[in-house]
């Protein structure tokens, strides 16, 4: 063998021998691996020239280990709204996100992949009282504890992960939210989880493209965020007490005070027509009133276009505008259908006894 091809055969054998551990040392420490675009190694070594022995000042692993769990731990903090699928090593597969909008985490497989059901399902499951409510458009939530979540976990598969562990989540719907022309029905995620170096953080899982969107429909979810995760990183407060508290948050619409909000000044920009919907609703003739099909809530016209979503029991869920053509295409699909006239009846005396009632 010449001599450039033994120098050629012992580099390659170097660099298998690093190869494989590097994979250790990804296996053990860096768990739910994003993808990684190449990276720069930097090992120290140690040459004696007296008897050309070489040693390593810090053992390999260790100096490997670094650097791979921090180039991780920068990347797992901007994936924030997903969830680790252990299975691919990835928060960017297909089951780090919920599948629809119907669908919440509902715990982890054997393998550590997420796992996703439909609210009703998983509020049947956790055995939720009034889940009937949901078909009047009502919304409703509970509380899930992180040892239900992790239950089937085997070990090495996220188990006791100190990469990203759910310690517990409340899962939330139906809301209903208008994602280009369609009122869509939703159900959200709430986690309480702990991340790298143990930070505990409380996220809503959600696809990132839908994000901004819904927390302006939805204005009061950030900030019961915000106040959940700050009373968990304040250790007077227990998690779990912080979690089950932030399952009432989530489904309160804050009553308005005099300060004009972000959102009342984007809904005024886009000419929604909230401040109209009930006078509208009260004084609109039953040709105007139409039935959702999809998310069973209760759709009035109003005047210049004004379009107004109730839900069974009378509360406002939502305003928009709306040309004519639209609400034909809607009957034409059979998303919508009139109301008959004395469901309309029976909605607008609810209403008026809400009002009557304060």
């Amino acid at each position: 063998m010449s001599t450039d091809n033994k120098h050629e055969s012992r580099q390659r054998a170097v660099v298998d021998a690093l190869q494989a551990i590097v994979r250790q040392v990804q296996r053990t420490e860096c768990e739910g691996e994003v993808e990684l675009a190449p990276i720069e190694l930097q090992l120290s070594l140690r040459l004696d020239p007296s008897n050309w022995s070489l040693s390593c000042p810090e053992p390999l692993n260790d100096q490997i280990a670094r650097t791979l769990t921090a180039i991780h731990h920068e990347q797992v903090s901007h994936t924030s709204g997903r969830v680790t699928c252990f299975q691919c090593q990835s928060t960017h597969c297909e089951h780090a996100l919920p599948p629809s909008l119907l669908d919440v985490f509902v715990g982890f497989s054997e393998t550590g992949r997420p796992l996703w059901s439909h609210l009703v399902q998983a509020l049947l499951d956790c055995r939720t009282d009034s889940v009937d409510r949901l078909y009047q458009g009502v919304p409703i939530s509970t509380w899930i504890p992180g040892a239900e979540l992790n239950k089937r976990v085997m070990k090495g598969f996220g188990k006791k992960s100190q990469v990203f562990a759910v310690l517990g989540q409340v899962i939330a719907g139906y809301y209903f939210v208008k994602l280009g022309e369609e009122l869509e029905r939703l159900a959200l995620t709430f986690q309480w989880v702990r991340g790298p170096g143990g930070k505990q953080r409380v996220q809503m899982v959600m696809d990132p493209a839908l994000r901004d969107e819904v927390m302006l429909q939805l204005p009061w979810i950030a900030p019961a965020l915000k106040h959940a995760e700050k009373k968990i990183n304040q250790s007077r407060f227990k998690g779990e007490a912080v979690m089950k508290r932030l399952a009432s948050d989530v489904l309160r619409r804050p009553r308005r005070d005099k300060r004009s909000t972000k959102h009342a000044v984007a809904r005024r920009h886009d000419q929604r027509p909230v401040d109209k919907a009930i006078a509208d609703a009260l004084e609109a003739s039953c040709e105007k009133a139409y039935l959702d099909l999809k998310s069973n809530t209760l759709a009035i016209r109003g005047r210049s276009g004004r379009c107004h979503i109730f839900n069974q029991d009378g509360q406002h869920v939502t305003s928009f505008s709306i040309e004519s053509d639209a609400v034909q295409s809607r009957l034409n699909r059979k998303r919508w259908q009139a109301l008959p006239k004395s469901q309309f009846l029976d909605f607008q005396s609810r209403l008026r006894a809400s009002l009557q009632s304060g």
